[in-house]
C-alpha cells in the first residue's frame, strides 16, 4: 500500500483510510477478519469516532496484536 507523511508528525500514513462504522453492525469474529484484512493490504490508518458504537472496541484486539 502507498503511503504518505501525515504531516509533521513523522508517521507514514497509507493513502486509504479505513472507516470503522461497520464494525458496529458486525459480530467480534467478523470484525478481526474484516481488520485483518485491511492490515494485510497495508492499510494503517483507522478512521473512529464517538457515534461509530462499539467499533473502537471491535477494532482494538486486532491492533493489540
Amino acid at each position: 500500500m502507498e503511503t504518505r507523511p501525515l504531516g509533521a508528525t513523522g508517521h507514514e500514513s497509507s493513502i486509504l483510510t479505513y472507516g470503522s462504522i461497520v464494525l458496529d453492525y458486525v459480530e467480534q469474529d467478523k470484525a478481526n477478519q474484516m481488520v485483518e484484512n485491511a492490515l494485510d493490504a497495508g492499510v494503517n490508518h483507522f478512521d473512529v469516532a464517538p457515534t461509530y458504537g462499539d467499533a473502537e472496541v471491535k477494532l482494538a484486539p486486532k491492533l493489540q496484536e
